[in-house]
C-alpha cells in the first residue's frame, strides 16, 4: 500500500513522468513494500536520472543491508496521461540499464489507474553465454 500510494501521489500531482525503484522484502522479490525515487529530470515523456544520486541511492540501500535484486530490479514509473504502454524511450531505457540483470521489472502507472507491468527473465544458460 505504501508504494502504491506514492506512485498514486506522484501521477496525480505532477504533470511530468515520476520515475523510481521498487523495495521488496528478501524472501518475496517481487513484493514491493516501498517506492524511492532520486534526483532526476523530467518531462512529460521521459526520466532522466541523476548519476550521482543513483549511486548513492545505491550505497544507502547497501548499508541497510540489502541486496542489489531487493532495491534494483523493479523500475517503476508514472505517465501523466492514460496511456500506461511503455514508450521507446522507455524500452530503450529497460534494455540499457536493466539488460544484463537476470530479471527485471517495468512497471508504469498512468492516470485512469491504467497499468503496464512487465517481467523479464534472462535463463541461467543466457546469463552464462553473456559472460564468456
Amino acid at each position: 500500500p505504501t508504494a502504491g500510494a506514492k506512485l498514486i501521489y506522484f501521477r496525480d500531482t505532477e504533470d511530468n513522468e515520476i520515475g523510481g525503484f521498487g523495495i521488496s522484502k528478501p524472501d518475496d522479490l517481487l513484493f514491493v513494500e516501498d517506492f524511492q525515487t532520486v534526483k532526476q529530470k523530467v518531462t512529460s515523456v521521459s526520466i532522466e536520472f541523476d548519476d550521482s544520486a543513483i549511486a548513492d541511492f545505491f550505497d544507502r540501500q547497501v548499508d541497510c543491508g540489502r541486496k542489489p535484486e531487493q532495491f534494483a530490479r523493479i523500475w517503476a514509473h508514472t505517465h501523466p496521461a492514460d496511456s500506461a504502454e511503455p514508450s521507446m524511450i522507455d524500452e530503450q531505457t529497460f534494455q540499457r540499464v536493466f539488460g544484463d540483470c537476470q530479471w527485471a521489472v517495468l512497471f508504469v502507472l498512468a492516470e485512469g489507474k491504467n497499468v503496464y507491468a512487465r517481467l523479464r527473465l534472462i535463463s541461467a544458460r543466457a546469463v552464462t553465454c553473456l559472460f564468456r
